[in-house]
């Protein structure tokens, strides 16, 4: 049996007594949060849970009173990195505290089975599939986004293609490769430029690979860039062995895999890498800038995209609340359901936000490059959805 912990946010207020007058306070509105707090795959849902108390105390008292003066209250349950723990974590939340929505799922599987509880899901991914029902909703950054993002980018530096490696086991990198040719390619035509557009080095990564021999194999040509569209771990292998190579000029490394997946372990000499992301510190950022400071306060390091899509997911699960008859709850998850879809333009962290019909939110994309553990990725460019 996993080892669970709940731990109760309340968003406006904690009620401690009935008050004055012995008036009995409206009951609160529950929404859950599923995530891996423990064990070494514990970063991403401990800085999604600051994202939460933060985005929580930003609603402040005029959300409670938007919603009928009922606090708005977030579960946050640990499925210790088990999906059968995640499922039934989010069948308990429903079943007995009564959560009217969840919030989590940083992998497909996990999105697919937080799905199964019947309740609107935000979940931070960036690819739907046709198995999701019509109640989860994803709002990470899209692999054609991102993809799309990093070949208009990378020709805007230079001209000169490189290579380009997939892990054809993943639909994510697939979408996410094609639609780097594709924006590569458009690209190209719209610099008037004559003749087809260079193309890149397209290797697919081997199912068994032996890292530090293939990523000697890769090197040999002397590519320019390299862009890694795959698993976060055998990209750390790759970059590993890349650097201990001894070439005189390293390549640049361009990660297009799911988005916050890769950190560095430890801080990078020299040689940021470039990747595709939702959330990036700019000087321009002003609403990204302040929730920075207020998550090193509570965290001690930069927030990363799980911490940014978690502070917009409840935010966005706040204002649909707002628009829904609390009063009836048998048809509050289709009501909750619709309100999200007609979110347009909603002012998130890094700009408007807006779910398409598809029930994928649009979003800025950012180009930055990410060089320590404990610092966000730095904005070099944005890309309007």
């Amino acid at each position: 049996m996993s080892r669970i912990r709940t731990i109760i946010t309340l968003a406006l207020a904690i009620f401690a007594s009935a008050g004055c007058g012995g008036q009995q306070q409206p009951p609160a509105i529950f929404l859950g949060h599923i995530a891996t707090f423990s064990g070494s795959d514990a970063r991403p849902g401990k800085s999604a849970e600051h994202g939460i108390r933060i985005a929580l105390e930003d609603l402040g008292p005029d959300a409670s009173k938007a919603l009928g003066d009922r606090p708005l209250v977030v579960r946050h349950v640990d499925a210790a990195g088990n999906l059968d723990n995640m499922e039934g974590e989010a069948a308990r939340l429903v079943s007995v505290n009564k959560v009217v929505g969840l919030l989590g799922g940083l992998t497909r599987d996990e999105a697919l089975r937080l799905d199964r509880s019947r309740v609107p899901v935000l979940a931070a991914i960036g690819l739907r599939t046709s198995a999701m029902s019509e109640l989860l909703f994803t709002t990470g950054l899209a692999p054609s986004v991102q993809g799309r993002a990093l070949a208009e980018f990378l020709l805007e530096q230079s001209t000169v293609p490189g290579t380009l490696i997939v892990d054809p086991r993943r639909d994510e990198s697939l979408t996410a490769a094609e639609s780097f040719h594709r924006g590569w390619h458009n690209a190209w035509q719209k610099q008037d430029a004559k003749g087809d557009s260079p193309p890149w080095r397209e290797l697919a990564l081997p199912k068994d690979v032996k890292h530090a021999e293939w990523a000697t194999a890769v090197i040999k040509d002397e590519p320019k860039t390299i862009v890694y569209a795959g698993a976060a771990a055998d990209f750390e292998a790759l970059r590993k062995a890349w650097a201990t190579h001894g070439a005189v000029q390293s390549p640049r490394l361009v990660f297009a895999g799911d988005d916050g997946s890769w950190m560095p372990p430890e801080p990078v000499a020299g040689q940021p890498v470039v990747v595709a992301t939702a959330f990036a510190l700019g000087k321009d950022q002003t609403k990204a800038l302040e929730f920075a400071k207020k998550f090193r306060t509570a965290a001690g390091t930069d927030p990363d995209v799980h911490a940014a899509l978690a502070y917009d997911n409840v935010r966005l699960f706040a204002e649909a609340l707002k628009k829904c008859d609390l009063s009836a709850p048998d048809k509050l998850r289709e009501e909750l359901r619709a309100e999200l879809l007609k979110l347009q333009d909603f002012p998130g962290l890094t700009g408007p936000l807006s779910f398409g019909r598809d029930q994928h939110l649009r979003r800025i994309a950012f180009v930055a490059t990410v060089d320590s553990p404990l610092r966000a990725p730095i904005a070099v460019k944005s890309f309007n959805p």
